[in-house]
């Protein structure tokens, strides 16, 4: 079993009503929108219905816990932005496959991104880091692959550090690999 540290409510996709992020019936508990609270989790089997953002969100933190990936989160059209709180990213349990973000992400607050050994998390929204905060990159027992790939008109532009080396990057096309 897989666990982030973070202070808030889990909120498990279930996806039962299409998928728009927004809507409360996709959710096992009110649709997660809280910076210091909320983790939005995608657990067990991929569902029908996978989350689109449609609106800017804010959440604590993102959970991917099936082994062989295949989530995920899109981006919506206009593109929204998800800003990540202190939970950030994690498909630590994640043993193959790979989970992808389309949507923006904003990094809101100092924050880990942990993809699981022999896994990926695959990022082809845009990225910024927002207030300097710092964004670290996987941990002994999480070394799967962290790939920032912006699709066309998308861009990454934050602060970091992966296992005490710290790196600054501002990109626009192509594919980063971190971690």
């Amino acid at each position: 079993a897989s666990s982030v540290s973070v202070s808030g409510a889990n909120r498990t996709w279930i996806g039962n009503s299409g998928s728009d992020f927004e809507t409360s019936a996709n959710w096992s508990a009110l649709p997660a929108d809280n910076l210091t609270a909320d983790l939005g989790a995608f657990t067990g089997v991929v569902t029908a219905h996978l989350p689109e953002l449609t609106t800017n969100r804010s959440i604590n933190g993102l959970l991917f816990s099936t082994p062989t990936g295949g989530w995920a989160l899109g981006g919506g059209s206009p593109a929204s932005t998800l800003t990540l709180g202190g939970g950030g990213l994690s498909t630590a349990g994640q043993t193959s496959g790979s989970n992808t973000i389309s949507a923006n992400l904003a990094i809101g607050a100092a924050q880990t991104w942990k993809a699981g050994t022999g896994g990926m998390l695959l990022v082809t929204g845009s990225v910024t880091g927002t207030g300097g905060f710092p964004l670290a990159v996987n941990d002994a027992s999480n070394l799967g692959r962290v790939i920032l790939s912006p699709a066309s008109g998308n861009s990454v532009s934050l602060t970091g550090s992966n296992n005490g080396a710290h790196f600054i990057v501002a990109r626009s096309g192509g594919a980063l690999e971190l971690g």
